[in-house]
């Protein structure tokens, strides 16, 4: 069992609309969801709305159920719940829902489906009907569960044209309130429009706009995320540590060195400020998404605030200077004071386990605040490896990258080698001095140059050994995230070195 804690919110995320014309909600989220779910470990809340995501298909969901939409609680702007429930990182399901006009009230219909989005149940509330315990009863719910939500658009002649003699479901007040029976068959034919039309649950989404991308903000619930921020952040060689070899860290190799993060450290504190050669940066984790990222700030920018939002499984960031919150995949403000300024993303920077790392003379951060070991996984379920640059923001999946071990690439015009790394991934610039590089595998491991033999730390691209000792390959803007957060922000760019 698990306790769902509300988040303190540290800034105001974007205001549903009136009670009055919300798509619907369930009363009890907590409860209801452990019901439902009883192996869940968290939840994401999302409130969109067809205004903001697709207008024009509206009128699709009309065609759907093959009638006019209700003026009131079928309009544009009605913004609909999707709760995505998780088991750590893996998906259980989901649940959403729609008011439908009934006869002595609103009903609330709610599908929770599962992560293959097959229907589990259906789930009725403010039902007001005299029969309300026969549309209640294990056997009518039951009922309509063994159907697909599809199959209630094929019930139309029944919802729409009073002739269900021959519907698949029946009425369970034997025609006592024959017109609530047929909402219900409604709204169930409704909630296929809403999912194919406009939720997508389990399939990544392209929001139109920065204001509709901000829309899929949601409210995160279930764990306490940490928000603590580092903005004095001390040092020490890596040689006078003990991390062990397996333990999972950021490694960022910056102008004049190599940092590393420990990622249970992150998790306790998943903001660090700091100024290093002369830049200020913010390093951020998101240990939801598994996704880091090490930023460029301005001389006097007072940096982020980590909030309990996710953004497509990412932590949404504040800026303190603001409060405006921020995308960090794209580095783009999302709404607010700042909407629409950009943060550039810093290259060099990989998740590794502590083994990987063969500059011992690195410089390890050292929290202020006693972390905890985690078991966030280094890479995301279903992650992929998104490269930034060149106007381009390709991904390979971590299991193409694993399976091919080496993959030789272009980033642009910029010939790039990616490489496994247990089951995390690096990318590196494969151009020294003008020569293009190749490279395979080092009989003890990391990169080796095919024509010299010079062997390349997969952490810092710099030469170890042999004839280019020293050098560096070029670094590159790298993140490792999760697919589906991938598609919805940087919508058409090439997966696997290809375009769909």
């Amino acid at each position: 069992m698990i306790s769902f804690l509300l988040p303190l919110l540290a800034v105001a995320t974007l205001k549903p609309a009136p009670l009055a014309a919300v798509g619907c909600s369930l009363r009890n989220p907590d409860q209801d969801i452990q019901r439902f779910f009883p192996t869940a470990t968290d939840y994401l809340v999302n409130y969109v709305s067809f205004e903001n995501q697709a207008p024009d298909a509206l009128s699709n969901l009309e065609q759907l159920l093959g009638e006019p939409l209700d003026p009131v609680y079928e309009t544009s702007d009605v913004p609909y719940t999707l709760y995505t429930v998780y088991s750590g990182q893996n998906t259980l399901g989901y649940v959403f829902g729609t008011n439908q006009r009934g006869t002595y009230s609103t009903i609330q219909i709610i599908a929770i489906v599962d992560a293959s989005l097959e229907l589990k149940t259906v789930y009725l509330q403010t039902l007001r009907s005299p029969a309300f315990e026969a549309f209640q009863s294990a056997v009518f719910l039951e009922a309509l569960s063994q159907f697909d939500l599809v199959d209630f658009s094929t019930m139309a002649r029944c919802y729409r044209d009073k002739e269900c003699s021959e519907n698949p479901v029946s009425d369970p007040t034997n025609g006592q309130e024959p017109e609530d029976y047929r909402h219900i068959l409604r709204g169930l034919s409704k909630l296929h429009g809403v999912q194919t039309l406009l939720l997508h649950p389990g399939a990544p989404v392209t929001p139109p706009s920065l204001h509709a991308q901000a829309e899929w903000i949601g409210n995160h619930q279930g764990v306490d995320l940490p928000r603590q921020v580092e903005d004095q952040p001390r040092f020490i060689p890596l040689s006078e540590s003990d991390l062990e070899p397996h333990t999972p860290v950021l490694a960022w190799r910056h102008h004049s060195g190599l940092r590393v993060y420990p990622l249970d450290s992150l998790h306790e504190t998943p903001v660090v400020h700091d100024t290093v050669s002369g830049q200020r940066v913010a390093i951020t984790w998101s240990s939801p998404s598994s996704t880091a990222a090490v930023l460029g700030l301005n001389p006097d920018s007072p940096g982020f605030q980590p909030t309990g939002d996710l953004l497509f499984r990412n932590r949404v960031l504040v800026d303190r200077g603001q409060g405006s919150p921020w995308n960090v995949l794209s580095g783009t403000a999302l709404y607010g004071p700042s909407k629409g300024a950009e943060v550039q993303h810093l290259s060099g920077a990989h998740l590794l386990p502590r083994r990987a790392i063969l500059n011992e003379e690195a410089a390890l951060w050292v929290s202020s605040t006693t972390s905890a070991p985690t078991s966030a996984p280094l890479a995301p379920t279903e992650g992929v490896l998104l490269l930034q640059g060149n106007g381009e923001n390709p991904a390979w999946k971590l299991g193409t990258i694993h399976t091919e071990d080496l993959i030789h690439q272009t980033l642009g015009e910029v010939p790039v080698i990616l490489a496994s790394v247990g089951d995390s991934a690096v990318a590196w610039g494969r151009d020294i001095g003008g020569e293009v590089l190749s490279f395979e595998r080092c009989a003890t491991g990391g990169l080796c140059d095919t024509k010299t033999g010079s062997r390349f730390s997969l952490a810092s691209g710099r030469a170890v050994s042999g004839p280019l000792t020293g050098q560096a390959l070029p670094a590159i803007i790298s993140m490792l995230t999760p697919i589906n957060a991938w598609a919805s922000t940087f919508p058409g760019e090439r997966l696997d070195g290809q375009r769909e």
